[in-house]
């Protein structure tokens, strides 16, 4: 995920302790799946700090590190 125009940071994945920059939640079956929902938050650090922000987000392969899904910026 990348805030404000910033550098891309790499999120926590479910299983683990929230990284400072971003955390992913999903159903907790410890896979991700087609068409499942998944939550990106904040971690301790105030990445968005006015009201809105723009934020893209990517998807990675971590095993490949082949994009696998790169999202237009938006307003969060």
């Amino acid at each position: 995920m990348k805030a404000e125009g910033g550098v891309y940071v790499e999120c926590t994945n479910p299983d683990k302790a929230s990284a400072t920059g971003c955390a992913v939640d999903d159903n907790d079956d410890g896979k991700w799946a087609f068409g499942e929902e998944v939550t990106i938050s904040e971690g301790s650090d105030d990445v968005c700090s006015s009201g809105t922000c723009e934020v893209q987000i990517k998807i990675l392969d971590r095993s490949t590190n082949k994009l696998i899904y790169e999202s237009n910026t938006i307003n969060a």
